[in-house]
């Protein structure tokens, strides 16, 4: 009897230690991957042979679903000769070297890359080339820039950080050129 009361009270005391919390077992989940509001990188241009063979290094800034900003670099100076800002609706490409800019609404984008291309679509890209695993290599034909489907531009040294990021003003000392105009200089430069 003295046995079966000793084993009523252990039992009693470990009861009473119990824990009140509850285990619930839950299914494992994906993590949620959120796209950063900021992003920005380096980059390096390398132009096929047949529109003069050469590299440019720049930079990517982009604020998510407002504008992407690609800077390119002269070698040696480091001095802005291109600066292309892509927004939802509109594009800026202004060339600082002569003083020229043209702007390209929708449907301007969309007859210059062919319909193959839009800003939500470059920002996915540059996104995803962010992630570990993603491809930093962007061909001009990903872009739908058949003359230019040789170009590539590589990615790298990406930051999440928060940037101050606005579209360009110009001053009156910059020439508006049209689409067609650009379009055939760039035709005549192949």
């Amino acid at each position: 009897m003295k046995k079966y009361l000793f084993l009523l009270i252990v039992m009693v005391a470990l009861w009473g230690c119990k824990s009140s919390q509850k285990t619930i077992l839950t299914t494992p989940t994906a993590p949620v991957v959120v796209a950063p509001q900021y992003l920005s990188s380096r980059l390096q241009l390398t132009l096929p042979e047949k529109v003069g063979g050469q590299e440019l290094n720049g930079t990517m800034k982009m604020k998510q679903g407002e504008l992407i900003q690609i800077s390119l670099l002269m070698p040696i100076l480091r001095t802005e000769i291109l600066r292309l800002e892509v927004m939802p609706e509109q594009m800026l490409l202004i060339d600082r070297m002569n003083r020229r800019y043209v702007v390209a609404n929708g449907d301007d984008m969309k007859r210059i890359f062919r319909g193959q291309f839009s800003f939500g679509e470059l920002e996915t890209m540059l996104t995803d080339a962010s992630k570990a695993g993603g491809s930093t290599l962007i061909k001009g034909a990903d872009l739908g820039l058949t003359p230019f489907g040789d170009a590539e531009i590589k990615l790298f040294d990406f930051s999440a950080a928060p940037l101050q990021l606005e579209a360009s003003k110009l001053s009156d000392r910059y020439k508006q050129i049209s689409i067609e105009q650009l379009m055939q200089m760039l035709q005549n430069s192949l």
